[in-house]
């Protein structure tokens, strides 16, 4: 079964992942920018705040350079970050010690796929990320990896790009201007193809986010896990 451990399964060698966020500005990230970030997530945001009661514990998952992890303490939450390349989760330190320097948040070198047996089952009340799920190179894959993240946590919740005219532009793989010249793999499913790879879980929404025109077209998904 591929792994996001290798950087194969993520369409590029893992130097690149620093080049792409220093292209776009996201790497070594200001106040600004996390408030205009924080502007243009609201409607992930949102659905935390719906969810999580304040001061819970979150974990997310391939944290870069730390824009979600920020916002999410910015929010009210204890957060800890994982990244499996060390050199962006050291990044993702940095921005959290020169912007948000007394709050809750650390961060980890950990293999999202291996959370299962890092972490305690509820050690967090729910797992976050953005943009990751599509880079998988199958819909097992990606059963798979959600499957690992409910043993430890009761609520997932993440975002997708689908499949849209907007998007479709942007991952255009001639035009090297904009994502689709990054040389990353990702699924492009429509609403329908992802609602059925994730059947299974029954998710509570499927939400579709439209806000900003300068940002992918996204799904916004929330998963809550089913006792048996």
């Amino acid at each position: 079964m591929n792994n996001l451990n290798n950087v194969e399964s993520l369409g590029g060698e893992a130097w690149k992942w620093k080049q792409l966020f220093i292209s776009r500005n996201a790497y070594e990230v200001t106040e600004v920018y996390i408030t205009k970030w924080q502007q243009r997530n609201y409607t992930f945001l949102g659905l935390v705040d719906l969810l999580v009661n304040p001061g819970s514990r979150i974990l997310e998952a391939g944290c870069g350079p730390g824009r979600h992890a920020i916002s999410l303490v910015n929010m009210g939450y204890s957060v800890v970050g994982i990244d499996i390349d060390p050199e962006i989760m050291g990044q993702a330190q940095r921005n959290a010690e020169r912007l948000v320097p007394n709050k809750d948040i650390s961060f980890q070198l950990k293999d999202l796929n291996k959370i299962h047996l890092e972490f305690q089952r509820d050690e967090f009340a729910a797992i976050t990320h953005g943009g990751l799920m599509e880079h998988y190179h199958s819909a097992q894959e990606i059963r798979y990896a959600l499957q690992k993240q409910l043993m430890i946590a009761p609520y997932i919740v993440f975002d997708v790009p689908y499949q849209t005219d907007k998007n479709c532009g942007l991952f255009d793989r001639e035009n090297d201007q904009l994502f689709g010249g990054d040389g990353v793999f990702r699924q492009l499913w429509d609403k329908d193809k992802w609602s059925e790879v994730l059947a299974e879980f029954k998710p509570l929404i499927i939400r579709e986010d439209h806000t900003d025109p300068g940002m992918t077209d996204d799904l916004v998904i929330v998963l809550k896990r089913r006792e048996s």
